[in-house]
């Protein structure tokens, strides 16, 4: 599942939005939702990962990946700066 940091530029969205369908998985408007809804969420959705769009000067800079066990624990595995 791709979702941005909170109160994400529209740059950023639309970046989200076109890399989850580029890698056919679903994208999460994040809005207010704090890490552990998300986490929910992606849960409910059958997802066992989330990427989360980070930016710097209001465009797309980092995906920041985490991971969801079974039970529902996650944790940071990955940070990647985006070209």
């Amino acid at each position: 599942m791709f979702t941005t940091s909170r109160y994400a530029s529209l740059q950023t969205r639309k970046y989200a939005k076109g890399i989850a369908k580029e890698k056919d998985e679903s994208y999460f408007n994040r809005g207010k939702h704090t890490i552990s809804e998300l986490v929910e969420k992606a849960r409910k959705m059958g997802e066992e990962y989330i990427h989360i769009i980070e930016e710097k000067d209001k465009k797309p800079a980092v995906i920041s990946t985490l991971i969801i066990n079974e039970i529902g624990e996650w944790k940071w595995i990955s940070e990647e700066k985006i070209k």
